[in-house]
């Protein structure tokens, strides 16, 4: 568990590195067994179906994963059933300005900052600017 804690934001990137075959990675796997034995506690931006769905059309469209491997694989991640919280759009919008961040990523590490809890991401410089503003 990261410096002991048992609450988290998740990110899109940090679920795909748990769900992809090829991005596959011990600490992401820890973690959401952790979250299914309820040990922890995930949460994310509202977005977060949206952008781990588009992922697997376009992991699909590259042959990275079959179409087949892609449903299983969304099925899996509808199945974490993973909190998915409202962010102030205005509040994100300024935040994504002010940070230079995607309108998305924003989303992550706004509610990360607004919930007083860290953000798990394999983004750097989301990780990166989340870190500086918690």
């Amino acid at each position: 568990m990261p410096d002991g804690n048992t609450e988290f934001v998740v990110d899109a990137s940090y679920i795909l590195t748990y769900l992809l075959p090829d991005e596959k990675d011990d600490s992401a796997r820890k973690i959401i067994l952790q979250y299914q034995n309820k040990k922890i506690s995930l949460c994310s931006s509202g977005i977060l179906t949206y952008e781990v769905g588009n992922a697997l059309v376009i992991a699909i469209r590259r042959n990275r994963i079959s179409s087949q491997i892609g449903q299983n694989l969304l099925r899996g991640f509808v199945r974490l059933n993973i909190e998915e919280k409202v962010v102030l759009h205005d509040h994100c919008l300024s935040y994504a300005q002010q940070t230079n961040l995607t309108y998305y990523d924003a989303s992550y590490a706004l509610l990360a900052q607004d919930l007083h809890i860290p953000l798990l991401t394999w983004d750097k410089k989301l990780d990166r600017i989340s870190k500086n503003n918690t």
